[in-house]
């Protein structure tokens, strides 16, 4: 069996390991600080030129569960990775990273 990331890009175990450790910290650190600044920007940017029009809290609501769900699912994806790995070197599963 081969993980998702594998059967695209032959990876390692350590490269699973990275990349899961970088996704969980995005997803729950420095992603929402990155999302709520973009959002935030367009917010003024929108004021500023006046084009803060009925559409625009739709869209701003529309923006900031589009960042939720996208850093949910990093957070979540990231998680899953670092879970197997924790799982393979304890013993529970066998390597999916091998064949």
């Amino acid at each position: 069996m081969k993980s998702i990331v594998g059967i695209f890009v032959k990876s390692s175990a350590a490269e699973q390991l990275g990349l899961g450790l970088w996704l969980l910290v995005f997803g729950l650190v420095f992603g929402p600080f990155i999302a709520a600044k973009l959002v935030q920007t367009v917010d003024w940017m929108n004021t500023a030129t006046g084009l803060k029009g009925p559409w625009h809290d739709s869209a701003m609501a529309v923006a900031r569960r589009f960042f939720a769900v996208t850093l949910a699912f990093f957070a979540a994806n990231g998680a899953v990775l670092v879970a197997v790995f924790a799982a393979v070197k304890s013993g529970l599963i066998s390597d999916p990273w091998v064949g």
